[in-house]
């Protein structure tokens, strides 16, 4: 995998976990929205 795809996910879960951390009473639906993802990648 190129460095910059590693890159990009680890981005991608900091952001979700981040919102986890925030808005933990939230369903899967709601978070991928906030992140702009799709309810699989979350």
């Amino acid at each position: 995998m190129p460095k910059s795809s590693r890159e990009q996910i680890r981005r991608d879960e900091l952001k979700v976990i981040d919102l986890l951390r925030r808005e933990a009473g939230q369903g899967i639906d709601s978070i991928a929205k906030k992140c702009g993802f799709s309810r699989q990648k979350v």
